[in-house]
């Protein structure tokens, strides 16, 4: 590596992507995708990988109609257990993670007349 001035010459490397195996020329030794696409879909990978890690295990089976999305909300960050609420109920931007769980259980003791902090207390 050269030196010229204050700044380093970084010489052009050819990268091969490391999701869709595409190659492409950089000039920065860190970067591992050839697009935002393919950066975006690492993160997703990463992202249900750490769901997967966590677990799944629904306390009540879904008893929505099917015109309704639905999604699972743990009812603990820690726990595995998950209860099915409205996709668009619990997808809200709600701020932090402490503002949505406080949301979300709302809607679950709502929805399910189950207080979830007597069960955290049981679990």
């Amino acid at each position: 590596m050269q030196e010229y001035g204050l700044r380093k010459y970084v010489p052009r490397k050819s990268k091969t992507c490391i999701i869709c195996g595409k190659h492409f020329i950089t000039n920065q030794y860190q970067k591992k995708y050839c697009s935002k696409k393919c950066k975006r879909k690492a993160n997703t990978k990463t992202q249900n990988a750490k769901r997967e890690k966590r677990g799944f295990d629904p306390l009540i089976s879904n008893h929505f109609p099917k015109e309704i999305d639905v999604d699972f909300h743990h009812i603990h960050f820690n726990l595995p257990f998950v209860i099915p609420i409205p996709k668009d109920l619990h997808q809200q931007k709600n701020g932090n993670v402490e503002s949505h769980f406080r949301i979300a259980n709302e809607w679950v003791e709502f929805y399910y007349d189950i207080n979830v902090n007597d069960l955290l207390e049981v679990c």
